[in-house]
């Protein structure tokens, strides 16, 4: 489950390196002699490095997996099943203990069960970095075909004699249920968070979500654009939604405003001093002209429906609560209804 701090760390970023700067030389005695040194046992063993740490990753990346790894069957250079021979022969010499894959980023969204099966009968995906790569750049770069998928990189770990450590839909938001009913999935990395730059700020943030938006509107249709925020971001997709015209708008385990979240969770300090970000979901709420969603557990602790019921009743007729009983903060993908509920906003 999400600590309060993960939780509020945007919120309190700046405030918060204060109060402890501040009171560091009288929690840590920094008025005494520090006694600083280090003992080198030469002689004396600890125990033994798992070599599993000294593992590497795969990660459809520019041109890692295709024209690296996997060249197919029928290319002209040495392979073993469409894997680079070259490489295979590499990499058994380096004896890698361990192989992760599909790498970083690209694991958000990963489903290994589109790698599986009849190579022509696998789904055609959108790659996660498609937005990274030059408008010169190779289509497999950009347009996952699972050509090298679940299958091949088993097959891949047992010919270089290494463990396969397969990672999937590692984010909280399941885009493989945007992705199996033919949804391109924009995710975004706040700024300062992720591959994203810049200094945080509420007015910043915001502008950056709407630049987004007007880039995607260049490319699809505005009533084809569906926006999702879960936790922190259902603030950030509100106002978005409130200027603009989607689809529809879907929260998953909103707040009523950020500043009710953080009073709640911190009673005794001055509001004042911690709150960086006041998103008045309340407020935006009452501009926002598509039909909204909001996804809720019964059972959420960080930030209780009580919020979601209170968004409901701006506009009762414009905003369907569906609630996850039993569900958490952190858990409602681990419940059918959940996915069930995302098909069918997502279909009809």
């Amino acid at each position: 489950m999400i600590g309060r701090r993960e939780f509020l760390r945007n919120s309190m970023m700046g405030a918060g390196a204060l109060v402890f700067a501040r009171s560091a030389p009288y929690m840590f005695g920094a008025d005494s002699p520090a006694d600083s040194r280090i003992e080198i046992l030469l002689n004396e063993p600890l125990g033994t490095i798992s070599s599993d740490i000294y593992g590497h990753f795969v990660e459809h990346l520019g041109g890692v997996v295709y024209d690296g790894i996997w060249v197919g069957e029928n290319s002209k250079v040495p392979n073993i099943n469409g894997i680079r021979k070259e490489l295979i022969d590499d990499m058994k010499k380096i004896k890698a203990p361990v192989v992760r894959y599909p790498g970083g980023c690209f694991a958000d969204s990963y489903d290994w069960q589109d790698g599986i099966g009849p190579a022509d009968k696998r789904p055609r995906r959108t790659n996660f970095w498609a937005g990274v790569e030059s408008a010169s750049g190779p289509a497999n770069h950009k347009y996952e075909s699972n050509r090298f998928g679940t299958n091949e990189f088993v097959q891949f770990c047992k010919l270089i004699g290494a463990e396969p450590y397969l990672a999937a839909n590692v984010r909280s938001l399941n885009a493989k249920d945007f992705y199996r009913y033919d949804y391109d999935v924009i995710l975004l990395d706040y700024r300062g968070f992720g591959k994203s730059t810049g200094k945080r700020g509420e007015k910043e943030m915001l502008n950056d979500m709407q630049f987004i938006y007007e880039k995607l509107k260049e490319q699809y249709k505005e009533d084809h654009l569906i926006i999702y925020g879960r936790s922190m971001g259902s603030g950030f997709a509100s106002k978005l939604a409130a200027d603009n015209r989607p689809r529809y708008l879907i929260l998953d385990a909103p707040y009523y405003s950020f500043r009710k979240v953080v009073e709640r969770l911190l009673p005794i300090l001055p509001i004042r001093l911690v709150l960086r970000f006041n998103l008045r979901t309340d407020k935006w709420m009452n501009a926002v002209k598509c039909h909204t969603y909001i996804i809720h557990g019964t059972k959420d602790r960080l930030i209780p429906i009580s919020h979601s019921e209170k968004l409901q009743k701006i506009n009762p007729r414009m905003i369907t609560l569906i609630r996850i009983h039993g569900g958490h903060h952190n858990d409602l993908p681990s419940f059918d209804e959940y996915h069930n509920f995302i098909r069918d906003i997502l279909k009809y």
